[in-house]
């Protein structure tokens, strides 16, 4: 086995948060220490992906010093103490990055944990399995431990609604296909033209969120049945959209941000998904600390296990995908994200 240099390059963010992230000033490549080996895995990066909450976090949470990025796809390099797999064992992994000194995805090195990571099957690739970690993961979490809908497998007596609000989102092509998976009639919305390949993932009805009267035409769609949702934008207008939709006797709805939600029905319920949590950690974002929790820990471990038969089985069509090139290429890549112009794509780079 060949042994991991003493020092790796990784992007680190700096002090001045003020700055915008498009004008290089708080991302820089450096070198430092390759993280050591305790009860996890080091993994040599092939592919990360990168994810709208990376630029967040560089931009406005980061402390000075951290590694940024959370989506990894490699190779191990050191298994630690763990029996589960051996050296040259292909895995795909989220971290927590932009919040440690010693976790993140935008370097030549990381460290996963044991049970809390991908196999990649024999036909997928590096680029496709940094795909996966935060936005199947995140759709994961929402829909079957916070909505607590069936799982794939799972027989219910009858279908019904979900709806996916930004299908065409990393988080919501993903939740799209689970929740077809689960065996239930899968609402989205989304541009115009991504609407053939959100019904190629499973989308059962697809509307345009442009239009004024969406909520009123999934709340006909769905017969004034709807009571789960996912909302992968999050914001106050999606929120208030989403939740007009849900038919006479409300619903509950799933966020990835924390929307005030002043202006929505009385009877929908807001429940906030943060996938972090899934690593069993304590940690803070945005000011608020966040306990480890062992609940969140144990789904997700089940998840992995679960993901792990889908993806074999090839029940779970990853992301298109756009090469941002190396480590040096994450601030324009964070630049366009911030811009908006990856609709339908996730950046990957190649430390």
């Amino acid at each position: 086995m060949a042994l991991a240099p003493s020092f790796m390059k990784a992007v680190i963010t700096t002090e001045d948060h003020n700055i915008k992230v498009q004008e290089l000033s708080n991302l820089s490549v450096s070198q430092i220490s390759v993280p050591s080996i305790e009860s996890e895995r080091q993994i040599l990066i092939h592919s990360a992906g990168i994810n709208p909450t990376d630029w967040k976090h560089a931009k406005h949470l980061s402390p000075e010093g951290t590694i940024s990025g959370c989506d990894l796809a490699g190779v191990v390099e050191d298994s630690g103490r763990s029996k589960e797999v051996k050296v040259g064992d292909r895995l795909a992994a989220f971290v927590h990055g932009g919040n440690y000194k010693n976790y993140g995805a935008f370097a030549e090195y990381a460290l996963v944990e044991p049970d809390t990571s991908i196999r990649l099957p024999e036909y997928m690739s590096f680029d496709q399995g940094a795909t996966l970690g935060i936005p199947l993961g995140t759709a994961a979490f929402a829909l079957y431990h916070k909505l607590k809908l069936p799982e794939p497998g799972v027989v219910i007596p009858r279908s019904f609604p979900v709806l996916i609000w930004s299908g065409s989102s990393a988080v919501g092509q993903y939740a799209i296909q689970l929740a077809k998976l689960s065996g239930l009639s899968v609402v989205t919305t989304a541009s115009f033209q991504h609407h053939e390949r959100l019904r190629s993932l499973g989308a059962d009805s697809v509307f345009d969120y442009h239009d004024p009267h969406v909520s009123e035409k999934i709340k006909e769609a769905t017969h004034n049945d709807l009571a789960y949702a996912l909302d992968c934008v999050s914001s106050e207008e999606s929120l208030k959209s989403v939740t007009d939709a849900f038919g006479e006797k409300g619903g509950k709805v799933a966020v990835l941000l924390s929307p005030e939600g002043k202006d929505i029905r009385k009877d929908a319920e807001v429940v906030p998904v943060l996938v972090y949590t899934c690593l069993g950690k304590e940690f803070t974002f945005a000011g608020k600390k966040y306990p480890a929790s062992a609940d969140d820990r144990q789904f997700y471990e089940r998840w992995v296990k679960m993901a792990n038969g889908l993806l074999e089985e090839k029940k779970i069509v990853t992301l298109p995908t756009e090469d941002r090139g190396g480590l040096e290429g994450v601030a324009s890549a964070f630049k366009d994200m911030e811009e908006g112009k990856n609709k339908g794509v996730k950046y990957v780079i190649h430390p």
